[in-house]
Order: structure tokens, then sequence, then C-alpha cells
């Protein structure tokens, strides 16, 4: 008896076996194919856990530990996930429509030709995460962190980048017409081929971005900063044809169009 007085607590162990509730703890656990539809799982300790194939729409995931969770082929539209700790989750081939992830914390996540259409990651940090061939259409980034961002012929049509850290990221052949890009930070970013026709680049920050062959007919470039920004082959706001040595300024033809002060 002296010695369980002494004996320090066992550390708790995950019970997979557990129904969902807040602050469950699962973690590693295979909750693959499982239907989480709707269930209230706020700050459950997920983390590593398997969750392929799994049903979780509308699912409150708010402040939960999702570090390194697999998410392939889920459902998570509607999912309410502000303030997650969701650090290498991998989110491959994944519905999140209307997923909401406000504040989380997503940085190397990997979104490989997911479905986030109207997804709303203001004031996320999504340093380094991958959104390549995803479809996040609508979806705001309002604040947030993407530098290093892979998002490669990421469809971004309409979605809300304004004041979001998208230094030296890579937007490569991505969707952005009509994107709000306003005060949004492209400093090094890569937008070889982007389609940002019609954007709002406002008092945006593109000093080195690289915008070879990028389409920026119709784009809003009031304040923004374009010094040592590669435009070569890209189409300028008035729809003319931005020829060789064009850095920092537009050069069509034998006509040089000034790019817009800073300010």
């Amino acid at each position: 008896m002296l010695w369980l007085a002494i004996c320090p607590a066992v550390p708790a162990h995950a019970a997979c076996g557990d129904a969902a509730a807040p602050k469950v703890d699962w973690r590693k656990c295979d909750k693959s194919d499982a239907d989480l539809s709707g269930a209230r799982l706020s700050g459950a300790d997920l983390r590593e856990a398997m969750l392929i194939r799994t049903r979780a729409a509308k699912a409150d995931l708010t402040g939960a530990k999702l570090y390194a969770a697999t998410f392939f082929y889920a459902d998570l539209s509607g999912v309410r996930a502000e303030d997650a700790k969701a650090m290498h989750i991998s989110a491959s081939d994944a519905t999140m429509t209307g997923a909401r992830f406000a504040r989380a914390d997503l940085s190397r996540a990997v979104f490989l030709r997911t479905n986030a259409a109207g997804a709303n990651l203001d004031s996320a940090q999504l340093r380094n995460s991958h959104f390549d061939d995803s479809n996040f259409e609508g979806a705001s980034f309002m604040g947030a962190d993407l530098a290093s961002a892979i998002l490669e012929r990421a469809r971004l049509k309409g979605a809300n980048f304004v004041k979001a850290d998208l230094t030296a990221a890579n937007l490569n052949d991505a969707q952005l017409q009509g994107a709000k890009l306003n005060d949004a930070v492209l400093q090094d970013a890569k937008l070889v081929n982007a389609d940002l026709s019609g954007a709002d680049l406002s008092g945006a920050d593109l000093r080195k971005a690289d915008l070879v062959n990028a389409n920026l007919k119709g784009a809003k470039l009031d304040g923004a900063n374009l010094e040592g920004a590669v435009l070569v082959g890209a189409t300028w706001t008035d729809g003319r044809r931005c020829w060789q040595r064009s850095v920092g300024v537009c050069k069509s033809d034998s006509a040089e169009l000034s790019a817009p002060s800073p300010g």
C-alpha cells in the first residue's frame, strides 16, 4: 500500500474505443472509414491519427491537436477547426468545402488535389504548406502566413489574400482571377503563367516577383511595389504584352508603361 501511495500516476494512453467527445484521446488511433459527421471533438487529441475516407462533415474540431494526422479522401466539408494545432497534416484528395481553419497552425500541411472552395483560413499559419492542384476558389486567407507555400496550379479564383504573407510562395500556373491581394506581401514570389486577370493587387509588395508570362489584364496595381519584378512576356493591365527587359516596368515594343509608384 505504501508503494501505491508514492508511485507516480501512470500516464493516460489513447483510448481508441472511446466514443467521440470533446477532448477525447485518439492519438495514433485508426478512425478510417468512421462516420464522425457533426461529432463534437473540440480539444481532442488526434495526433498522428489515421482518418482515411473518414466522414467528418460539420464536425467540431476547434482547438484540436491534429499534428501529422492523415485525412486522405476524408470529408471535412463545413468542419470547424479554428485554433487547431495541425502541423504536418495531410488532407490529400479530401473535401474541405466551407471548412473553418481560422488561426489554425497548418505549417507544412499537405492539401494535394483537395477541394476546399469557400474555406476560411484567416490568420492561419501555412508556412511551407502544399496546395498543388487544389481548389480554394472563394476561400479566405486574410492575414494568413503563406511564406514559401506551394500553390502550383491551384484554383484560387476570387480568393481573399488581403494582407497575407506570400513571401517566396510558388504560385506558378495558379488561377487567381479576381483574387483580392490588397496589401499582400508577394516579395520573391513565383507567379510564372499565373492568371491574375481582374485581381486587386493595390498596395501589394511584388518586389523581385517572377511574373513571366503572367496575365495581369484588368488587374488593379495602384500603389503596388514592382521594384525588380520580372514582367517579360506578361500581359499588362491594358492588354498589351510586356517585351524583353521588362523588369520593374512593362516595356511594350518601343513604349514603356510605367509601373505604379509605391505608396
